[in-house]
């Protein structure tokens, strides 16, 4: 159930942000092709229920409803860690936009206001981190045999597992034996940083910078829809957590992390729209590693 109605989300959010049914349909269907395995969407997992709040505070976010949207962002957290990067949405329109699009800087209220919601998401992790503070540091049977992680200056039994048992680190993935995993996420990465370098250069940065002034004769429905101004968070989320799962993550978990990112489905609606032969590659490709992809997953292999 998770599972459509986290379609269904997908596509109220892109017709909010796209403002084309069509696109949002394409979006919708790229979405039910995941990089993560399809059979996911149905099963009593975390990932069609972390898809599902993200894509509902991404909603709320943009009706400029933030207490919602923090709830849902916190209840996103409370399935996937991860989640507490969707406090970046709060952010960006409470102070981020102010200071980056608009070169003012925002009212103190609306930075208090940003700070208290953003609290509020990462509330989740830091309860879950506590909890196994208290399970593996304090004073119950464990105590004498207190892990090493238990004296950092920020104890998280988190940051200790991603380093100790899944080798996280800047570059420390990219070694040769972990060739073939890397290759497994290359495409959707490709995809979604590629949409991302397209919006924030063609819609951000030369529009900001004054070299790409449109003409007065130019018919403002002639813009591509992807260049709009409220995809900037996403894009910027998009290349935030891409590059931290190509360069400091196992990289092949990108196929499962990029699975509830709006972006992803996105890069496909405007591959098929824009670059139809581009777009017609990423089908077949999505198609095949849809199947592989659940194959591979009941074994216990990559990206499970």
């Amino acid at each position: 159930m998770a599972g459509i109605l986290s379609t269904q989300s997908l596509y109220r959010l892109s017709l909010y942000h796209l403002g084309s049914p069509d696109a949002a349909y394409l979006a919708a269907l790229f979405s039910l092709l995941p990089s993560s395995p399809a059979a996911l969407l149905f099963a009593p997992y975390t990932e069609p229920y972390f898809a599902l709040f993200t894509y509902q505070g991404m909603t709320e976010c943009a009706r400029r409803r933030y207490i919602p949207a923090a709830l849902y962002f916190a209840l996103a957290t409370a399935f996937r860690s991860n989640g507490v990067l969707n406090a970046g949405f709060i952010l960006w329109d409470l102070v981020a936009r102010d200071i980056i699009m608009d070169m003012r800087w925002p009212p103190l209220s609306r930075v208090l206001q940003a700070s208290i919601l953003s609290s509020l998401v990462f509330a989740p992790f830091i309860a879950h981190q506590y909890n196994a503070y208290l399970i593996f540091c304090g004073d119950g049977p464990l105590h004498d045999s207190r892990p090493p992680w238990c004296s950092d200056t920020i104890p998280s039994i988190y940051g200790h597992v991603q380093v100790k048992y899944w080798n996280n680190g800047f570059l420390r993935y990219w070694t040769l034996g972990q060739a073939p995993n890397i290759a497994l996420a290359v495409p959707v990465l490709t995809v979604v940083l590629s949409f991302c370098a397209f919006h924030l250069w063609n819609g951000v940065l030369l529009p900001y910078l004054k070299l790409d002034q449109p003409s007065t004769e130019q018919e403002p429905e002639g813009r591509s829809i992807f260049l709009r101004t409220s995809l900037v968070p996403h894009t910027i989320h998009a290349v935030i957590l891409g590059m931290v799962l190509l360069l400091a993550s196992n990289t092949q978990i990108a196929l499962r992390a990029t699975s509830a990112m709006p972006t992803t489905y996105w890069a496909g609606a405007w591959l098929l729209l824009e670059r139809p032969r581009a777009g017609r590659a990423w089908v077949r490709w999505s198609m095949i590693w849809g199947m592989l992809s659940i194959a591979l997953w009941t074994a216990f292999l990559p990206p499970a």
